[in-house]
């Protein structure tokens, strides 16, 4: 999850390795995680300077991590947490479907509906919303107040293109003509 690497601190090493100080740091800033690791827990690291051994000891560098690919670190008090950034296709839908209704959303205020209007959607999209919409469809619907939806292409009273999933998708509302049903 993490990767260590080996930052030398030049003030400390000059004293120690002279002219060759560039050349010990270089060796040093190429070590392998692996080694970087090795370092670390020995507490020191032998380098060949001019046919000679060599020590640099830990208190002649710092020593960095960094996440690997995919994973996001935070340290404190000794205390390290690693979180999995990567996405999986369920995500992926999930903030597609988010983005929808926001999208959805901002519409409904440029077109001047009312915050309780119900209204109509026309989606045209790339297959990958259109999955996203059939998947979180009662969440879009609910957050949005969609009483209809259809996929004809047919303008509504507003209607926007919107770059979404490697594609263009363009949304119509309008308001909905709900008819109001009463006990007798």
């Amino acid at each position: 999850m993490q990767q260590i690497k080996v930052l030398p601190q030049f003030p400390k090493l000059g004293p120690v390795f002279g002219k060759k100080v560039n050349e010990v740091a270089g060796i040093l800033k190429g070590l392998s995680a692996e080694a970087a690791a090795r370092f670390k827990s020995e507490g020191k690291w032998r380098v060949q300077v001019e046919g000679q051994d060599n020590w640099v000891t830990q208190e002649m560098v710092n020593f960095e991590y960094e996440p690997a690919a995919g994973w996001s670190l935070a340290a404190e008090g000794g205390m390290t947490a690693a979180v999995d950034t990567r996405l999986d296709e369920g995500l992926i839908l999930e903030g597609l479907a988010r983005e929808l209704v926001n999208r959805i959303q901002n519409m409904r205020k440029e077109a001047g509906f009312a915050v309780t209007d119900r209204i109509a959607l026309d989606l045209e999209a790339p297959p990958k919303v259109l999955e996203a919409f059939e998947k979180r469809r009662s969440y879009i619907l609910q957050e949005t107040l969609t009483v209809e939806v259809s996929h004809s292409g047919q303008p509504g009273e507003f209607r926007r293109s919107w770059p979404l999933a490697d594609g263009e998708a363009t949304l119509s509302v309008a308001r909905a003509k709900v008819v109001e049903q009463r006990a007798q």
